[in-house]
């Protein structure tokens, strides 16, 4: 069986842990989750302004374990002094991160999946990315819905639009400082983008979103492996006083740059909310939606929810991921896979990544 600290409402039901899955094949395992989604309506197609998907937040501090240099040569150079400094850090980064306790989340099992190269850069070395204005767009309106629905928990309404759009517009020149112009996309145009995006979340979907939990932060083991999330929000529908009467929809928010084709690796972030949400209040989730606002030239709202609970296959499945990434990351195996999958065309690490610059000499 999976193995899940703590007590979830019926622990009997998780099937047994299906063999580990070879690397090759984690990078398509949304496909076998067995998760039935239904998309929202249909819109008619748009331009779309393409979009990096998510990026990685930080993990837990690392404690410095110091690389014994007893037996290494003395470099005969200044140059080879400076090449034995830098291979000498990346393998010091290395052993600290293994020495520590790891701690996976959606974000760093989805990096992981996606190219462990861009983890180790990320986790190991960690060395922080550039800031962009697609990122600062989704970081700025992910804050403004936030305080939109805090808000609502405490007095039942919404804030004004023009609230909204004000917070929106704060952040975004916080979380934009730095960003350089595409040749897509200048500053002012993103800047724009967002506000229009907040309006369509404030009129097409914060009507009908009715919070019993916002940043629901939730903590779990599966298979050994330490899990930590946090659920942007808890809907409920039906009795507004009680977690117990009303139905709980576990909901997550991205604003997007084309219309997504079905729930992608966002299924295994919304897969762990769900189990630490079990986790948590020994309740079991009635559905996860995610509620997608497409950023393009006039931006409109596209859902794709789940006909009912995560279902036990999709536990197994996501016992299975974590299980095998946890494995590599403990072995200190990190291949350059993003060249295969197209990672490396928004990639920040490109630039620092041997393997995409021997791929592109």
């Amino acid at each position: 069986m999976c193995s899940l600290s703590g007590a979830l409402p019926s622990p009997e039901d998780y099937p047994r842990v299906l063999p580990l899955p070879s690397p090759s094949a984690w990078v398509g395992a949304v496909q076998w989750f067995g998760l039935a989604f239904s998309p929202g309506p249909q819109d008619p197609d748009h331009s779309a302004i393409s979009l990096p998907e998510e990026q990685p937040s930080d993990i837990a501090e690392s404690v410095r374990h110091p690389v014994q240099m007893c037996n290494h040569r003395v470099p005969s150079s200044p140059a080879a002094a400076k090449n034995r400094a830098a291979q000498v850090a990346q393998e010091d980064a290395k052993v600290r991160v293994m020495a520590t306790p790891l701690v996976l989340s959606g974000s760093s099992l989805n990096t992981f999946l996606r190219c462990p190269k861009q983890w180790e850069f990320a986790y190991v070395q960690r060395i922080k990315e550039p800031p962009t204005l697609r990122l600062a767009l989704g970081s700025a309106a992910h804050t403004a819905v936030e305080f939109d629905l805090r808000e609502k928990m405490e007095t039942g309404d919404d804030q004004p639009l023009e609230q909204m759009q004000d917070t929106f517009r704060d952040e975004f020149e916080k979380e934009s400082y730095g960003a350089e112009d595409t040749p897509k996309e200048t500053k002012g145009q993103a800047l724009d983008s967002g506000v229009k995006c907040v309006e369509v979340w404030h009129k097409k979907v914060a009507p009908d979103t009715h919070p019993l939990a916002v940043e629901e932060e939730v903590q779990f083991s599966i298979n050994g492996v330490p899990i930590a999330g946090t659920i942007d929000v808890v809907k409920q529908v039906g009795d507004p006083t009680s977690w117990f009467e009303s139905k709980r929809i576990i909901g997550d928010w991205k604003f997007v740059g084309k219309k997504p084709q079905d729930a992608g690796t966002y299924l295994l972030n919304m897969i762990g909310y769900g189990i630490g949400l079990r986790q948590k209040t020994g309740l079991k989730e009635d559905g996860i939606v995610l509620d997608h606002l497409v950023r393009t030239k006039e931006p409109y709202h596209f859902p794709i929810a789940s006909k009912g609970p995560i279902p036990d296959e999709s536990i197994d499945a996501y016992g299975d991921i974590v299980a095998g990434v946890a494995r590599d990351i403990e072995a200190g195996s990190f291949p350059p896979t993003g060249l295969q999958g197209h990672a490396c065309s928004w990639c920040g690490y490109k630039a620092r990544c041997p393997a995409y610059k021997a791929a592109h000499i």
